[in-house]
Order: C-alpha cells, then sequence, then structure tokens
C-alpha cells in the first residue's frame, strides 16, 4: 500500500513540479544579479551620504524653528563643512557642466546642495505636521508621554536593561510590533500612535529607522485597497512604439515633452513629482561603463510617516549610453522649468491629455488609455524581471517589498531582454541594505507572533526533570 500510494504521489502534477523548480532558478539568478555590486562602487561612499543625511532629522518642534541642514561628507578631503555647501544659485546657474563631479564624495555634496529646498521643504512640512491642525492635543501628548513610559519600562523588564539611553530603539521597536497579538485592536494603534510621537523627536539613525519599521508594518498585513488600482499598471512595447512615432508625427511641445518623458520614465521609474527634484551626477571613471560612473540623486516624495526608504535614494544609470541620459536629464530640466512657468498640475495635467488625445485620435492605433503614472509602473514592472524584490525596491524608493509586490506592474509585462540593454538601472548598495534590514526586522517580528506575542527566549530550567 506504502509503495502504491508513493508513485501516485511522485505522479501528481510533474508540471508543477517542474515550473517551481524552474521558478526557483530565475528568482536565484535574479538574487544573484542584484548582489553583484560594480567595482566602482564604493561602499565607503554610503557611509558618506549617511552622515550627510543624517542631518536632515527634522526638527519637529515649530515651522520657525527648522534648522537648515548642512550637506556635506566626512569623505570629502581638504574641504571644510562649510565650504562643501554649494549654494543653489550657483548649481542653477552652472547648467549642464554641474553634471560632471571629479568624485563620488563632490556628486553626494553638490547634489545635496542643489536639493536642499526640497529637503528644507519636507523638514517645514514635517514640522507643521507635528504642530498643525491635525497635530495632537496637550492632553493627548500627556497621555503619549504616559503610554511610552510605562512602554519602555516593560520593555526593560523584558529586556533586563537598566538604562533607558541606552535602549536599541529598532529592537525596542520589534519589540512593540510582536505585542500586536496580546492588547486589543484599539490599545495597539494608540500605543503605536503615541511611540511614533516620541521617536520622531529623537535626532538618531535608530529613532527614525524603528519609527519607519512601526508606520510599514501595515505592509506586513493583508492586501491593502489602493485609490490607484484603476490605473493602467503597463505599457505595452507594441503601444509604446505608437505612441512615440504619433508624438514624432505630430511633433506639437506637448508631444515631444511626452516622448521625452516617456522615453525616460519607463528607464528610471519617478513619480512624476520626483523629476523636481532630481540631480544626475557623472564622475570619470575607467572601471565603469562608458568611462563614467552616472548616478541619479531622487528626493523620495514619500518620505513623510516613514513611507519611504529614507530622504534621498541614489539610482546608477551607468550601464546606459550617453544618449538615454541625455534624455533623462533634458526631462528633468523640463519638468523643473514647466513647474515654475505654468505649475507642476499643469505639466502633468498635460501629459495625461496627450496620453488622452492620442487614444481616442483615429490617426493613432493606440486605444489603451495610459497615464503619465504607467510609465513608472512599466519600469517596476521591467525590474522585476531583473531584480530581487528587494532591489526593486530600493530603486522605487519603497519602505518594504511588499508595495511594489501588491501594487504594481507585474513582470508578466515586463518588455523582452533584448530591449532592455540600454535601460539596465542598479540600486546602491546603501539602499539595498536599508531594506535589508528592515525585511529581517520583519521576518523576526512574525516569528515571535507566531510563537505567542511577548513570549520570552526560551530558556533552560532547572528544576525540570532530565532526560
Amino acid at each position: 500500500m506504502a509503495a502504491e500510494l508513493n508513485k501516485i504521489t511522485s505522479g501528481v502534477n510533474p508540471t508543477q513540479k517542474k515550473a517551481k523548480r524552474g521558478r526557483k532558478a530565475i528568482l536565484s539568478e535574479r538574487g544573484e544579479r542584484a548582489r553583484k555590486v560594480p567595482d566602482y562602487e564604493d561602499v565607503a561612499n554610503w557611509s558618506g551620504i549617511e552622515d550627510a543625511l543624517s542631518a536632515v532629522r527634522f526638527d519637529r518642534a515649530t515651522a520657525a524653528g527648522v534648522e537648515t541642514p548642512r550637506f556635506f561628507s566626512v569623505n570629502v578631503a581638504n574641504i571644510s563643512p562649510a565650504e562643501s555647501i554649494l549654494p543653489t544659485e550657483t548649481v542653477e546657474q552652472s547648467g549642464k557642466s554641474s553634471l560632471y563631479v571629479g568624485s563620488m564624495s563632490e556628486a553626494i555634496s553638490s547634489a545635496l546642495g542643489a536639493m536642499r529646498p526640497q529637503l528644507l521643504r519636507m523638514a517645514e512640512n514635517d514640522a507643521r505636521r507635528a504642530s498643525g491642525d491635525n497635530a495632537p492635543s496637550l492632553e493627548t501628548l500627556v497621555q503619549y508621554q504616559h503610554h511610552t513610559t510605562s512602554l519602555i519600562a516593560q520593555y526593560q523588564k523584558y529586556s533586563g536593561l537598566r538604562d533607558a539611553e541606552n535602549i536599541n530603539w529598532i529592537e525596542f521597536a520589534e519589540w512593540f510590533i510582536t505585542r500586536q497579538v496580546d492588547l486589543p485592536p484599539s490599545t495597539w494603534q494608540t500605543y503605536r500612535s503615541a511611540l511614533t510621537s516620541y521617536l520622531e523627536r529623537i535626532p538618531s539613525d535608530d529613532a527614525a529607522a524603528a519609527s519607519s519599521l512601526l508606520h510599514s508594518i501595515e505592509e506586513l498585513a493583508a492586501k491593502k485597497e489602493n485609490h490607484a488600482s484603476s490605473r493602467v499598471k503597463f505599457i505595452l512595447p507594441v503601444d509604446f512604439n505608437r505612441i512615440i512615432w504619433h508624438c514624432d508625427r505630430y511633433p506639437t511641445q506637448t508631444n515631444s515633452r511626452l516622448a521625452n518623458y516617456l522615453r525616460a520614465n519607463v528607464r528610471i521609474g519617478l513619480r512624476p513629482v520626483e523629476y523636481l527634484s532630481s540631480e544626475i551626477r557623472i564622475i570619470p571613471d575607467d572601471n565603469a561603463p562608458h568611462g563614467r560612473q552616472a548616478w541619479l540623486f531622487v528626493c523620495n516624495a514619500k518620505y513623510g510617516h516613514g513611507r519611504a526608504n529614507g530622504p534621498v535614494r541614489l539610482l546608477d544609470l551607468s550601464a546606459m549610453n550617453d544618449e538615454a541620459i541625455d534624455v533623462i536629464y533634458d526631462c528633468i530640466d523640463e519638468a523643473k522649468m514647466q513647474s515654475q512657468i505654468i505649475g507642476y498640475d499643469r505639466w502633468l495635467n498635460s501629459l495625461n491629455n496627450a496620453l488622452n488625445r492620442i487614444a481616442k485620435s483615429p490617426k493613432s492605433a493606440v486605444t489603451t488609455r495610459y497615464t503619465a503614472y504607467s510609465a513608472r509602473h512599466q519600469a517596476v514592472a521591467n525590474w522585476k524581471s531583473l531584480y530581487d524584490s528587494i532591489s526593486v525596491a530600493a530603486l522605487a524608493g519603497h519602505v518594504m517589498p511588499s508595495t511594489a509586490t501588491q501594487h504594481y506592474g507585474r513582470a508578466k509585462y515586463a518588455w523582452p531582454e533584448e530591449r532592455l540593454k540600454n535601460m539596465i538601472v542598479r540600486p546602491c548598495l546603501g539602499d539595498v541594505k536599508r531594506i535589508q534590514a528592515r525585511v529581517l526586522s520583519a521576518r523576526r517580528i512574525r516569528s515571535a507572533m507566531t510563537g505567542g506575542g511577548m513570549a520570552p527566549d526560551m530558556q533552560q530550567d532547572d528544576l525540570a526533570p532530565s532526560m
């Protein structure tokens, strides 16, 4: 009987088993490709950018009290912090020459200097949220302080720590999240709000990471409805060709901008608003493709409330040829200029309206009503065919890999590999490592919640009978 059962089991759906093995091989190949770091990427640079961004731990007291961030890298040789700050006017007036720098340290300093106005706006908006109409009342803040003090005392008892100043806030956040199975939902939400308010006022990287982890817990839960679910989350290659052909055939200013935007954004996958706060820097390097490194600095649009992977993300464009990088640069420059002339909303609406006109035009073979955001979805779909989920999240600026998995273009819509040769973009190692740490925290949380929430680690009971 057992032998017959084994034969039946071994013959069950061999096609599915073979497909599963093939899927594992593909995922393994993507993982190896994502982990491969080129020789020209110096890991020390990412400690430099972390040092520069550590100055952007926002003062949340009042909008008027926001301090001006100092953008500099400790790796910049022979340059004092004050000298390394590039005034915004200098960057804007230097034109395309500001693209070219001598080292990654100079790239970090100059790019963050150019992004300074947007980073300051982020700081001011964050401060207003803490003190505006939606901010907690004084009575609520007192309750938050009471809840936080109680939780810290419980964690000290649980972990054996005597000094609250030495708390590892990331481990503390993990411990708190595991309590979700022990507390009523309303109580847990109140405690989470209290802890978030408390952590946001601690000027440390660990506290910022812990706050981000508390916000990203929703990403660990079931799928959520997304207001953007009705968007077309891909652009078919044949339709992309038709749209570009139509724009070239009828070269109005709007059509030319649309063609440039689509050519750029299927490569870099930015949120449209992120074009207003992005910078390209090119560094001569014989070890890099085409004899130069090319990095895109992007100010994450959804950094508020811990919804992005830090204030800034970096995309490595070095594998693209000069023509592709020129298209991306021109699109960024055009978006900034149009935003100043007619406003960001009108610029974005003009792109969407142009796509609608092409879909309705009898002179066009395109029938699907794509949007400007469809290009970002297509970029994410292409990345899913090239990289593992953590690398995709780093490229998209997401706090957790599940965002792209649940809400963005699927790998089945990825363009053919031969078409992606001049579209390869890599995440920087620093962005990947931040998400990896967050994913590891999520796994520990799931394991602890499965094991009974606050249950302490198993310890040897000296009174237990020996085996």
